[in-house]
């Protein structure tokens, strides 16, 4: 099966900007952190389980954003769909407990191998008579079986770290009452305004500095 052909993409482009508000460009920037604060947490639990050294943990974090933002944008522009690419968040979860048993370079190679599989799949159409042939009910299923023990740990949190956990627990309910999202992104500014500064204090006490290095990949 041919890949779809695509849009045109300066046109794609001319309408972006016609139709860009404060409105949805504040929906945009939510929803862009709310990509990014989760998974990454769930990319530095796995390298701390797998033994990873902290630099090349970083450098995990930095390669799975620049390269996933830069394919988002292509693709989203090519076929005017909100297409995201990024890592799989279950594997993610899975590769913490894996390199306890397998070593790194053969974790890296079943990486490579599952991604050469899955473009395959992808590019032939193949993938689209496998999600139509499995309920959505069983694959939700499967992903949270996965990332379950991260929804009971919030709650762990928020007996452990109030501030914390507890300050992120009543922001989410607060979000789910709230029935205009973006007319609320003032307020979402404000808790995580407190949740930097709470962290900030943490961190004097505990001598680890809060600071915003500027990335070094290793290679």
């Amino acid at each position: 099966m041919p890949i779809e052909p695509g849009t045109n993409v300066r046109k794609n482009m001319r309408d972006f900007f016609l139709h860009l508000s404060p409105a949805r460009a504040g929906t945009g920037f939510v929803a862009a952190m709310f990509s990014i604060m989760g998974p990454a947490l769930i990319v530095m639990n796995a390298a701390k389980e797998g033994n990873v050294p902290l630099e090349q943990a970083i450098s995990w974090l930095f390669i799975i954003y620049v390269t996933g933002g830069v394919f988002t944008i292509i693709l989203s522009l090519r076929y005017r769909l909100p297409i995201v690419t990024a890592y799989t968040i279950p594997g993610a979860i899975l590769i913490g407990s894996a390199l306890k048993h397998i070593p790194f370079n053969e974790a890296i190679g079943a990486f490579m191998i599952t991604g050469a599989i899955v473009t395959i799949l992808g590019a032939s159409g193949l993938i689209k008579k496998a999600v139509e042939f499995l309920p959505l009910p069983v694959m939700l299923g499967m992903i949270a079986g996965v990332i379950l023990s991260f929804g009971l740990n919030v709650i762990k949190s928020v007996v452990e770290e109030p501030a914390v956990g507890g300050s992120a627990f009543a922001v989410f309910f607060l979000f789910m009452a709230m029935k205009k999202f973006p007319s609320g992104f003032l307020l979402f500014l404000e808790p995580c305004w407190w949740e930097v500064s709470l962290l900030h204090g943490w961190a004097k006490q505990t001598g680890v500095p809060l600071s915003f290095p500027l990335p070094l990949p290793l290679w």
